[in-house]
């Protein structure tokens, strides 16, 4: 059973980073995985919508950026120092069958790769975000797949490690928002 579902996990993988691709698709998943390494992002826009966000919301944004940070600080930790060390998957691009797996990325990330901090991460920021601003989920949950996906399309994760990482980060926002951030929410 195992055998039969890394089969299929490698083929998905080939098709989404080597069949299902294009120029145009490989800047674009390239800027989306490397998103949070932008400095122009980080230093320039960040800031500017931050500060708006802050004298539009005080209070509020202060609530949601502590909750915000907190779930992504337990999803990382989750998925980074318990999780990888236990399941101890390699990546992609240090596989012997892979040998064709296309590294669209100028650096090899190290560490393994089950699951993806990106997808757990992001699915988890999305299932806070969406508490706080239910009209806007569509849009948070949007982003987060385009992460994950970004993930086996740069040659760095199995579409498993994404499939679980965003199940985790869900699991991990839902348990957050129910019982944690509850009384934050309800105060809205």
């Amino acid at each position: 059973m195992i055998e039969w579902f890394q089969h299929l996990d490698q083929r998905l993988f080939h098709q989404i980073n080597q069949v299902w691709t294009h120029p145009i698709l490989d800047q674009f998943f390239v800027t989306i995985t490397l998103a949070h390494k932008n400095h122009y992002f980080l230093y320039y826009i960040l800031p500017v919508i931050l500060i708006f966000w802050f004298y539009k919301e005080r209070t509020r944004a202060l609530k949601i950026l502590l909750c915000l940070g907190l779930s992504i600080l337990i999803s990382d930790g989750l998925s980074h120092r318990v999780i990888k060390p236990l399941i101890k998957r390699p990546r992609p691009q240090h596989v012997q069958e892979l040998t064709g797996a296309i590294l669209k990325l100028d650096y090899s990330p190290g560490g393994y790769s089950f699951t993806s901090n990106h997808a757990t991460n992001n699915f988890a920021g999305a299932m806070v975000l969406s508490a706080f601003y239910p009209q806007l989920r569509v849009i948070f949950f949007a982003y987060a797949a385009l992460v994950a996906y970004s993930r086996p399309y740069v040659g760095v994760h199995y579409p498993s490690d994404i499939f679980c990482g965003a199940l985790l980060g869900i699991l991990l926002g839902f348990l957050l928002n129910r019982y944690l951030f509850t009384r934050w929410i309800r105060n809205e």
